[in-house]
């Protein structure tokens, strides 16, 4: 059995929209090495001069980038000043079970937990519904829906009082439980702020 919650207006307003509330999230989240600067070309010599053993020019490092993976910490700032956070996806448990003889996956179907840290590194008050700011794909690129129990055998909940607020500098760590088809694995998962409808998006590869 699972509980269904709906926080859709309440994560904007509580949030003030950590990003605006747009729709249509964009990721921004790629680890970026900064580039090497390019050294500067030699001068050429003098035409009484000897001429210089050839060198290739040096060309600019590329930058490098990779997709963000668990363990991995990202950044959402919103576009009001004094609204960010910072994400850890810190584990995938695949299964979890609740804590209780009263809720089990649908037919067909298994949880899996995310477990996050969640840090409010703003200077606003962070207000929202972490079980509606998470989205996610299977690695057959199928999204999964989330499963809202009240407690799982594997570890605290990370809201489980469905009111979720931190001042700046507090952070909260659990998990986060969604359902998928029997069989299937996490390969994306996805954390958009204010209940899932900030323009702005962290994302992880799993697989």
């Amino acid at each position: 059995m699972k509980r269904t919650v709906a926080f859709v207006a309440a994560g904007c307003l509580g949030l003030a929209a950590l990003a605006g509330c747009d729709s249509g999230a964009k990721v921004t989240n790629s680890l970026t090495a900064p580039a090497t600067p390019s050294e500067s070309a030699t001068a050429p010599a003098p035409e009484s001069s000897p001429p210089a053993t050839a060198e290739q020019p040096t060309s600019p490092t590329a930058v490098t980038t990779r997709p963000a993976t668990v363990g991995d910490t990202l950044t959402i700032k919103g576009q009001i000043a004094g609204n960010k956070i910072t994400v850890t996806l810190l584990k995938v448990t695949d299964p979890v079970t609740a804590n209780n003889d009263f809720e089990s996956p649908d037919p067909g179907k298994h949880w899996v937990g995310l477990k996050f840290r969640v840090t409010n590194s703003g200077t606003n008050v962070y207000d929202d519904s972490p079980e509606n700011d998470i989205t996610g794909y299977t690695t057959a690129d199928e999204q999964f829906t989330n499963a809202f129990v009240s407690g799982i055998n594997e570890g605290a909940l990370l809201d489980p009082s469905a009111s979720f607020r931190l001042a700046p500098g507090e952070s909260a760590v659990g998990y986060v439980v969604v359902e998928l088809p029997t069989g299937a694995h996490v390969g994306r998962v996805i954390y958009t702020p204010a209940s899932g409808t900030s323009n702005v998006s962290a994302e992880w590869k799993v697989r």
